[in-house]
């Protein structure tokens, strides 16, 4: 399934049950700030995460439409925590600037503890620290979606091969209930949730 298609499936699961959320998904990114993004990271994004952007720039606080209780960023707020990310990272002086070389030679998909990685874009962020990603390394599995948990400061392996896959099995979970990493997706009058 294309993004066009599962990004239409979830908005219109979610606009039968709960209309309200709705009006927490942001108008389409600009293209300045696509191409703010790509000057950020240095090349070009993956073609599925520009297209996302170009239907929808994030969601406010609390949409969670992402497994288990990520809400979609936009580009500017990707940026910026981005950003944020990068210059803590900065400051941890107890890890292994050995550590942090190792896992920037590293192909995408690779694990890394320790560092926040400069090639890497967030996507989605729960608020409570915890971010998806998109992992812009160079290698065969450039685009992933990984997860980077703040508690430990570090990222196992990737969730989703692609954004593409990412939204397809959210919208897999709108249209028959199926699982996605564990939990289904519930949307009613409260709004998003993932049941475990």
């Amino acid at each position: 399934m294309e993004i066009d298609e599962s990004w239409r499936v979830i908005l219109d699961h979610i606009g039968r049950r709960c209309p309200d959320v709705l009006d927490g998904i942001r108008p389409p990114a600009a293209d300045a700030d696509l191409r703010a993004a790509e000057e950020a990271v240095g090349g070009p994004l993956p073609d599925d995460l520009a297209r996302w952007w170009r239907l929808a720039d994030g969601a406010r606080r609390g949409v969670a439409i992402m497994p288990q209780v990520y809400a979609p960023m936009s580009v500017a707020d990707s940026l910026a925590r981005r950003e944020t990310w990068r210059d803590v990272s900065a400051e941890l002086a107890h890890h292994d600037p050995d550590d942090r070389e190792r896992c920037l030679r590293e192909p995408a998909g690779s694990p890394c503890h320790g560092w926040w990685l400069p090639q890497w874009l967030p996507i989605g962020s729960d608020f409570g620290g915890d971010t998806l990603f998109v992992d812009l390394r160079p290698g065969p599995e450039r685009g992933c979606v990984g997860e980077f948990h703040t508690d430990g400061w570090d990222y196992r392996r990737p969730l989703w091969p692609s954004v593409t896959v990412m939204l397809a099995e959210v919208a897999a979970s709108a249209r028959s209930g199926a699982l996605v990493r564990g939990f289904r997706l519930r949307v009613d009058e409260d709004g998003v949730e993932w049941d475990f």
